[in-house]
């Protein structure tokens, strides 16, 4: 069976191979929308326990438990690679606006602007700063965390023996942030790139003609940007291609990184890739169009369609490419070493409350009880936050 959690709630990166299993299978999955038939207003129907859902909305497990939420609320779900709980997205995560993932560590933005963390904490990379508010976004890197806030400045936490996480005094306001493994990537505003941390291979050596930089994204070792006309540049370690761009690329709107390979977008909505391709991570599948976001593990890749369908490729050693059947339509994706984490709608519930099977007059009785509340036990079928009229022809439709 894969592994996977999911929970209420990126920049897409990853780090070394650490495992020593066999690659299970290298496998093309399409999994596309809600699969739970056609959804009435909000009419629900039941899904996994409280234990591994929770959703953008107040919820409560009734006996027999079937947990409900509206059916418009979303979810974080995490699958792959779970040595160090990277794959245990957090009970208590609540909303979120954003995700991450970094070598065994996963992070998340919520709608409060503070920042949740979870998975491999070595280096402290996954314990965010207390009072840390007001955050847009966050990378998770190798084994350090950076978060953007809305002010432009950054607060960096884990790791920093390589001085990943010491911006420099005068980085000025940034707009957008990456991590790799060991530095750390700043968009500037005025459309320039700092970077900071190691640079053995030159990752942190920004090229002096990379033109009015509108996106970043980083690997182990090396660097990316994209400028406004749609140029991919890349620069750091090539062991592998990843600094080779394809002299072809061009017209790309969004590029991701991974540990050895590099993903882009092209604004047709096909997809390119390059770089280190031992499990087919960059074996783009046949007829893959309407791409509207790129993720890149070290071994995997992960496209998000604008139908809100996830498809993956690549090494499947520990099912980072085997999302769950039941996926709902996801709105954002991003890649760890070897897992991957999706911001997708809850699948809904519906009115049978004691689980027996059919909604009857237990049921209703359930709702009547609730009538004029916010209601719990997954009663406020409309969403609406009152229990009332809406929801009782909800569940007569059921009946």
């Amino acid at each position: 069976m894969p592994r996977f959690s999911r929970r209420a709630t990126g920049s897409s990166f990853c780090a070394e191979e650490t495992s020593n299993s066999a690659p299970q299978r290298s496998e093309t999955r399409s999994i596309s929308g809600l699969n739970r038939g056609t959804l009435v207003h909000n009419v629900c129907v039941k899904h996994r326990p409280l234990a591994q859902r929770i959703a953008f909305a107040t919820i409560a497990a009734v006996a027999g438990a079937a947990v409900c939420a509206p059916a418009q609320s979303v979810e974080v779900v995490a699958f792959g690679w779970n040595s160090f709980g990277q794959v245990d997205v957090p009970a208590s995560l609540g909303a979120v606006r954003a995700i991450s993932a970094g070598y065994a560590h996963s992070a998340a933005v919520k709608l409060d602007g503070s920042v949740a963390c979870w998975g491999y904490n070595a280096a402290g990379q996954s314990i965010a700063p207390a009072g840390l508010y007001e955050v847009t976004s966050v990378a998770a890197g190798g084994f350090h965390s950076v978060a953007l806030r809305s002010n432009g400045t950054l607060v960096c936490w884990g790791s920093n023996g390589q001085g990943q996480c010491a911006p420099p005094k005068n980085i000025g306001t940034v707009q957008a942030i990456a991590t790799g493994g060991y530095h750390t990537m700043a968009l500037k505003n005025g459309a320039t790139v700092a970077c900071f941390g190691h640079n053995s291979q030159g990752q942190c050596t920004v090229p002096t003609t990379l033109g009015q930089v509108t996106a970043v994204a980083a690997g182990w070792h090396h660097s990316v940007s994209l400028n406004a006309v749609g140029i991919v540049k890349a620069w750091g370690s090539n062991t592998y291609g990843q600094c080779s761009v394809p002299v072809n690329l061009s017209g790309v709107v969004s590029v991701a990184s991974g540990s050895w390979h590099g993903a882009a977008i092209r604004s047709s909505g096909t997809v390119d890739c390059w770089g280190l391709n031992d499990f087919g991570q960059c074996n783009v599948p046949p007829n893959l169009l309407g791409v509207t976001a790129v993720a890149a593990g070290a071994y995997h890749t992960v496209a998000l369609r604008l139908d809100g369908s996830v498809h993956c490729w690549g090494s499947n050693a520990h099912d980072q490419c085997y999302p769950p059947s039941d996926l709902g339509a996801v709105t954002a994706v991003a890649a760890g070493n070897e897992h991957t984490l999706v911001i997708a709608q809850a699948p809904p519930c519906d009115a049978d409350f004691d689980n027996d099977g059919a909604v009857n007059g237990a049921d209703l009785a359930v709702l009547l009880s609730q009538w004029g509340s916010a209601g719990t036990e997954c009663v406020d079928l409309s969403g609406n936050g009152a229990v009332g009229g809406e929801d009782l022809a909800i569940l007569l439709s059921q009946w």
